[in-house]
């Protein structure tokens, strides 16, 4: 089992770990959300430089947007670390 912070070792994060740590936030992502993030290949790397429209573009909807906006927004500013376990 690997334990991570979020934060630390972002730029470890491949797009699975990613979007495991987005199912786990309970952002309700619905399948259809997680095969346009794993489309959209987001790394832990470039997570926090995404923008509403980069995730417009990808297709995904306004709801899921936001929501992983706000969760980005809450890394971000509040300097929140998100602890994830890989099995």
């Amino acid at each position: 089992m690997e334990i991570t912070k979020f934060k630390k070792d972002l730029v470890k994060l491949t797009n699975n770990n990613v979007i495991e740590i987005l199912k786990r936030q309970e952002l309700n992502l619905d399948e259809n959300d997680l095969e346009i993030l794993k489309k959209s290949k987001i790394s832990g790397a470039s997570l926090l430089s995404f923008q509403n429209e980069d995730f417009y573009k990808d297709g995904l909807a306004t709801g899921p947007t936001l929501a992983i906006m706000n969760f980005i927004h809450k890394l971000k500013k509040e300097k929140t670390e998100v602890t994830v376990e890989f099995l």
